[in-house]
């Protein structure tokens, strides 16, 4: 059976330009000699199966590479403290956004393995959900499987997951700050609420949904310093220094098609250019 792409060809036609375009920028920075960064990097879910999911196997070999390539892992809250430290050493930040059952399943043994430490950024509105989310809800999560529970929050921290909050119903933060900015303090303390009393401890680390240029605000920043919130994730790319800010921190996203190659040469500085078109093209108006 032969696909016919039934898209319009002005859109075809963008899709083709940007590929061309990310294909000649990818091996014009492949030139560049190789840099061991901080950074914080970002998966969804890691599933054997499931469409755009990670599978165990390449989760497990991008692991494994940060092990034997020296770098130590940290969760979120240790993030800000590092900054201030001009002697520390690289490290990588390993997170995971919206809370799917799967992190625990398939990706914490691997993680466990190898010592890891993460943070797992939770839609706290969706904790428990055991079904698939109808899309009508407007949070642009993944349908078709399950989220973590209570006692899955309470796991994880018992196996040195950190849990983060990801909002309360994974809405665009700078539209809910937009419309009411003491309505989003109320969301997003009532996250970390929610959180801190699955999990026995205190929450300080935040993930922006979508998390693109269009996604955060200085109204946005405000609000969540005010609820307590001291390291902020973005998904602006970009490595970590001493003048990072703890408020809009950048992260680097790991696709489900990266071969090891690909996470080699994210992990390296390879792809940095990604930062100047994330911050010139806004990607939260696909919300």
């Amino acid at each position: 059976m032969t696909y016919t792409d039934s898209r319009p060809l002005g859109e075809r036609a963008r899709e083709i330009s940007k590929r061309t375009v990310r294909t000649m920028l990818d091996k014009a920075w492949s030139m560049r000699p190789a840099s061991a960064l901080s950074r914080i990097i970002y998966y969804h879910s890691v599933h054997p199966s499931l469409e755009g999911s990670h599978r165990p196997a390449d989760f497990a070999r991008q692991m494994e590479w940060l092990q034997e390539h020296g770098y130590r892992t940290v969760r979120m809250s240790e993030v800000p403290e590092l900054l201030d430290d001009p002697n520390s050493e690289p490290f990588v930040a390993v997170t995971f956004d919206d809370g799917y059952a799967d992190n625990l399943e398939f990706g914490v043994p691997i993680l466990e393995a190898l010592g890891f430490a993460a943070t797992v950024f939770v839609v706290a509105g969706m904790v428990g959900e055991d079904r698939p989310i109808p899309s009508s809800r407007g949070h642009k999560l993944y349908a078709d499987r399950p989220m973590l529970t209570k006692r899955d929050l309470a796991e994880l921290v018992g196996a040195g997951i950190e849990v983060g909050s990801h909002g309360q119903d994974h809405l665009l933060a700078s539209k809910q700050a937009r419309e009411s900015p003491r309505a989003f303090l109320e969301d997003v303390a009532k996250s970390r609420e929610t959180l801190a009393e699955a999990t026995g401890g205190d929450v300080t680390s935040f993930a922006y949904p979508n998390g693109q240029r269009g996604a955060f605000s200085r109204t946005t920043r405000e609000v969540l310093f005010e609820a307590g919130f001291e390291a902020v994730a973005t998904t602006i790319w970009g490595t970590l220094n001493g003048s990072s800010d703890a408020l809009e921190l950048p992260r680097c996203e790991i696709a489900a098609e990266d071969t090891i190659e690909e996470f080699a040469a994210k992990m390296t500085g390879k792809r940095e250019y990604r930062r100047l078109y994330q911050r010139a093209f806004d990607r939260s108006r696909a919300w």
